[in-house]
């Protein structure tokens, strides 16, 4: 009876395979001053409430990195995924331009608010900081930064998420699975005859 149980137990486990996949867009396979607003990048698309979304080439933060920017607006980039992930970083930065206060927030299909990173520069600094969240279910991010006017003038690059990992059924766990129960009953039929 235990060789039994044993034998279902492993058929369940066989049935199902998990699967989670990390994903990195950093804006390199863009030509500068190409408006990506709301399109696939893979898994998640990018839009800044009605304001259109570039890929920028700024010397002064990289002179050959491709990154993401708008400065034009209050409003933070926001990036819709697919399906729900489970984590998500990005490096938000400026180029010395003033101070900032730079800001990841994470969102359930609700519109909850499920995590949040923030992070000070000052008017001296050059580069990224990067901000990271984590929690279950996140539908979708929203990150910037609040400079001079209250504009949001930071750059963004290297926007990693982590996908949800999903029971995938196999096929091959239920044939093993009734496999097994009738091997069982075979020969459990021929020690009592």
């Amino acid at each position: 009876m235990k060789l039994a149980a044993l034998a279902v137990a492993t058929s369940i486990g066989l049935g199902t395979a998990a699967s989670a996949a990390l994903v990195t867009i950093d804006f390199n396979g863009f030509t500068p001053g190409t408006e990506i607003t709301g399109v696939d990048l893979g898994g998640v698309s990018i839009t800044q409430n009605g304001s259109s979304v570039f890929a920028w080439q700024d010397a002064n933060v990289s002179a050959d990195t491709i990154i993401l920017g708008n400065t034009s607006t209050s409003d933070g980039y926001r990036a819709d995924f697919a399906n729900v992930v489970s984590s998500v970083s990005v490096d938000v930065g400026d180029n010395n331009a003033d101070a900032d206060d730079l800001y990841l927030e994470a969102y359930d299909s609700l519109d909850n608010l499920i995590a949040s990173d923030t992070a000070f520069i000052d008017s001296a600094f050059v580069g990224f900081e990067t901000l990271s969240v984590a929690g279950t279910d996140i539908a979708y991010v929203i990150f910037g930064g609040y400079g001079v006017g209250g504009l949001m003038n930071v750059y963004a690059d290297n926007l990693i998420f982590e996908t949800v990992a999903a029971d995938v059924p196999l096929p091959a766990g239920g044939a093993l699975l009734f496999g097994a129960l009738g091997a069982f009953g075979l020969a459990r039929r021929k020690r009592t005859i």
